[in-house]
């Protein structure tokens, strides 16, 4: 279950439509609703399996069976997700994906230490069961977006959360001024740490100009949740696919630039200069994936 989970091809694509936006329907519910229960049969066999598991091997095996049929269960509602089919989109794909998965192998690792009987081994086997509580928990409190709106949403604002955590870090390093200050500089690298944090008075202009980008890719996250809640609020009304198509298009190409934040930041670090090749051609990657998704709003 847990190698058809990592390797199912549909995990990471778009569908070719989408099927829904505010409204979740009834197929989709029902997965959901499956994964829900296979959560709450092993958050509840889990703890039973480890204090029987000390006791009586042969009943542990039962129970083991039980843990087995909530993950078969779960797995089998995700792989229906997975499903061109379901009109979910990418993000409801990899949410569900993750959370079955992680249930799924630290039911496996639960299962290994009382295999090689590591279990019993002062407190690993409630450490083992604690780590299968708190994965199914992300499920049973609903911590994981049901539906495309919710899914999508929490995208965009993880998007956002890691453009802004970057601009800030290069923000910071950008305001110390370049290491060719003298005095100041020398002052500060005691301050901040080494040299090699601080930019050149020739690095300067590029990672001003490589943050404004950034900038840019933060307001495209903006405007893209936007686009959508306005795009899903007028589908809503009219039910047109052609408009849950256009959705689509938008939540793709923000897909691009939301990634690209993480390839550009990873090549802002000082020594930038003499070869910033990789810089330049990521700059230009970003600039043309924020006018594509400029252009289609």
């Amino acid at each position: 279950l847990a190698d058809m989970l990592k390797t199912d091809e549909n995990v990471n694509k778009e569908p070719p439509h989408l099927s829904h936006y505010r409204e979740v329907p009834s197929d989709v519910t029902t997965a959901y609703d499956l994964i829900q229960q296979g959560a709450q049969m092993i958050h509840g066999t889990a703890t039973k399996y480890t204090l029987v598991g000390k006791i009586d091997e042969t009943e542990q095996k039962k129970l083991g069976a039980d843990l087995l049929s909530g993950c078969e269960l779960m797995a089998s509602a995700t792989l229906a997700l997975l499903q061109d089919s379901s009109g979910c989109s990418r993000a409801v794909r990899r949410s569900a994906q993750r959370a079955t998965l992680a249930i799924i192998l630290t039911v496996i690792q639960l299962a290994a230490a009382f295999s090689d009987h590591t279990a019993l081994e002062e407190n690993i086997g409630a450490q083992k069961t604690g780590a299968v509580w708190e994965t199914c928990d992300k499920i049973l409190n609903r911590l994981v977006p049901q539906g495309n709106r919710n899914a999508i949403r929490r995208d965009i604002f993880t998007w956002t959360r890691e453009t802004n955590d970057s601009m800030e870090e290069f923000q910071v390093m950008i305001d110390r001024g370049s290491n060719d200050d003298g005095a100041i500089g020398e002052e500060l690298d005691d301050l901040f740490g080494e040299e090699d944090d601080q930019y050149s008075e020739h690095e300067l202009p590029i990672a001003k100009a490589a943050l404004g980008i950034l900038k840019c890719s933060r307001g495209t996250m903006k405007l893209t949740l936007e686009a959508c809640e306005a795009l899903g609020t007028k589908h809503a009304e009219t039910h047109e696919q052609v408009i849950l198509d256009q959705l689509l298009t938008v939540i793709s190409n923000a897909k691009a630039v939301g990634e690209g934040v993480t390839d550009l930041g990873s090549l802002m670090y000082p020594p930038i200069l003499p070869n910033n090749g990789d810089l330049e051609s990521q700059t230009q990657k970003q600039v043309e994936a924020i006018i594509t998704l400029l252009d289609i709003v």
